[in-house]
């Protein structure tokens, strides 16, 4: 039986995290949302947008997507997006993160998120600035 245990556990643990919402958080909306943008998903890109600036930037993301998804293929893909730090103040969060390429290439970048009904948002606005 800790032989059946040991080797479930681990599958147990990364069970109990994934449903515990822990993944929800400011910096785990970046990696979703930088992730969509190298797949070139609207969809999940949308998801992460702010409800409020949805219906605007909608018909802008699709063009945003397919190009984001054309420039990641040429850097070898996305490899991983690595959280450096996340500042919260209230409802609105900075997360400063980089962004690992496939080539070897890395780009460093912050993002604005806002939190609404307990869900953090991008914080995009519909106007481009």
């Amino acid at each position: 039986m800790k032989f059946v245990f040991k080797l479930l556990a681990p599958l147990l643990f990364a069970f109990a995290a994934a449903c515990s919402g822990g993944g929800s958080g400011p910096g785990s909306v970046v990696q979703e949302f930088t992730t969509a943008i190298s797949e070139g998903d609207s969809d999940a890109m949308i998801e992460h947008i702010a409800p409020s600036d949805r219906e605007t930037l909608r018909p802008k993301l699709g063009l945003i997507a397919s190009l984001a998804a054309q420039q990641t293929e040429q850097r070898g893909g996305l490899d991983s997006v690595e959280i450096l730090s996340e500042e919260v103040d209230g409802d609105t969060a900075t997360v400063t993160y980089k962004t690992h390429y496939g080539d070897g290439t890395e780009e460093e970048d912050s993002a604005t998120l806002t939190q609404v009904d307990g869900v953090w948002y991008m914080a995009i606005q519909a106007d481009g600035s």
